[in-house]
């Protein structure tokens, strides 16, 4: 198991950070909001990028994606990370 940050400070700028902790062999359920919820991925040409640069790093990566929903704001994947 390791994390994303090192760090063993729960606070940074006042306020708590979630850290994220990475396992191999596990099941993860990702997702993302867009800051501010702007509308990012409402256009067409921003949902091409969006799914050519998605399967670009899921195969680069090894992360195979059961199931990923994109909306216009924010996105949610389920897939498992050998």
């Amino acid at each position: 198991t390791r994390k994303s940050d090192p760090s063993t400070n729960r606070v940074y700028q006042g306020r708590h950070k979630f850290e994220h902790w990475y396992r191999d062999n596990q099941v993860y359920f990702l997702t993302a909001r867009v800051r501010d919820r702007l509308p990012a991925f409402a256009g067409e040409e921003a949902k091409a990028i969006f799914w050519r640069q998605f399967d670009r790093y899921t195969t680069e990566f090894g992360f195979v994606a059961w199931i990923t929903s994109l909306l216009d704001t924010h996105y949610h994947t389920l897939g498992y990370l050998r």
